[in-house]
């Protein structure tokens, strides 16, 4: 007997029967699949809504705080003669801070503004480097920071590539002020200083003892020896004498 009725059976959902389109979407879908099995969105607005993933973190480069953010845009960028000092080398203009390097104490340093003995700010400014956590490259990379508008001049001014290391920076800055502060008087300048012809008394006396005020170890008995000495008239310190 014929057996009536009888069909073929529908294909099974597990056979490769997919329509065509469906075919294209999953050939898109592998294509996404990454080595680590780990699917990344094909779009940039998916990632907002997608989890944590591997390939989100590594392209962020798992930094941990600012300076390292700071230090990976520093060695990374291109050189640029207008983004940097051209007195410094490139490995120190390409130098990174240090991990744990904290700068926020340098605020209390006085910036050098020429004045100051440069030997003595220098010894500060090490010291206050070092505290923070920073090495000998570190020193010569912030050092801009620390300078007034006068000195910061100075330093934009120097020779293309003439500082390699920390020594060579405080050479040339010791070398250029230096002879630019107020050294402590001696002795001798004090006996110099005498009344000019036509200068008050008041204006002889400020300047005796302005000079005075920077000499240490001097007896009491050869300032006013000094101080007689240099009056245009002797008349004033007989009438002291006498009183």
């Amino acid at each position: 007997m014929h057996q009536i009725g009888r069909q073929n059976p529908a294909p099974s959902a597990s056979h490769n029967s997919c329509t065509p389109a469906r075919q294209q979407d999953n050939q898109e879908a592998n294509q996404d699949v990454r080595p680590c099995g780990q699917h990344c969105p094909r779009y940039q607005d998916e990632s907002h809504h997608a989890g944590p993933s591997r390939c989100h973190d590594r392209n962020r480069g798992n930094y941990s705080d600012a300076r390292d953010i700071i230090n990976a845009k520093h060695y990374g960028r291109p050189e640029d003669e207008t983004d940097r000092f051209t007195a410094f080398s490139q490995n120190i203009n390409f130098a990174e801070y240090p991990v744990g390097f904290n700068p926020v104490n340098m605020q209390n340093l006085k910036k050098y503004d020429g004045k100051q003995d440069p030997r003595q700010w220098l010894c500060i400014y090490s010291t206050a480097i070092e505290v923070a956590g920073g090495t000998n490259s570190t020193k010569v990379i912030y050092f801009p920071m620390a300078l007034e508008s006068a000195p910061l001049t100075w330093l934009e001014s120097l020779r293309h590539d003439s500082i390699h290391t920390w020594e060579d920076l405080k050479k040339l800055f010791i070398d250029n002020f230096q002879g630019s502060i107020h050294h402590p008087a001696t002795r001798h300048d004090l006996r110099l200083c005498k009344q000019e012809r036509g200068e008050a008394l008041r204006s002889y006396i400020k300047r005796f003892f302005d000079t005075r005020a920077t000499i240490a170890n001097i007896a009491e008995d050869d300032v006013i020896d000094y101080f007689h000495n240099g009056l245009a008239t002797q008349q004033l310190y007989r009438d002291f004498r006498r009183n």
